[in-house]
């Protein structure tokens, strides 16, 4: 399937270009920024969380383990919440039509 599969991002996860950041998840806050007001600034600078609404723009990490759980490219290549909530399902764009993943 093109844009699912199980992905390891590398540190430099954050970091690609604007391109790869385009699609918005409408309704998804990352987890992770929503628990940590500096992993959220970072998220922002980096373009993969958005100001306004804290919706994940760009590759969306949804835990396979636990129910409801996703967090953003940023958060995601940090690998701290591998250890509790990986392994991680990689949504490249966001699921228009389809019930929700998680």
């Amino acid at each position: 399937l093109d844009g699912v599969g199980f992905f390891q991002a590398p540190s430099s996860q954050a970091g690609r270009g604007a391109d790869v950041f385009a699609a918005q998840h409408r309704t998804v806050i990352c987890d992770g920024c929503a628990a940590d007001r500096e992993r959220a600034r970072a998220a922002t600078a980096a373009g993969t969380r958005d100001a306004s609404n804290g919706h994940i723009v760009g590759p969306r990490f949804n835990s396979t383990t636990t129910r409801d759980y996703d967090v953003c490219a940023t958060c995601e290549a940090t690998g701290d919440f591998d250890a509790e909530h990986g392994p991680f399902l990689y949504l490249k764009e966001p699921r228009v039509g389809r019930g929700r993943c998680g």
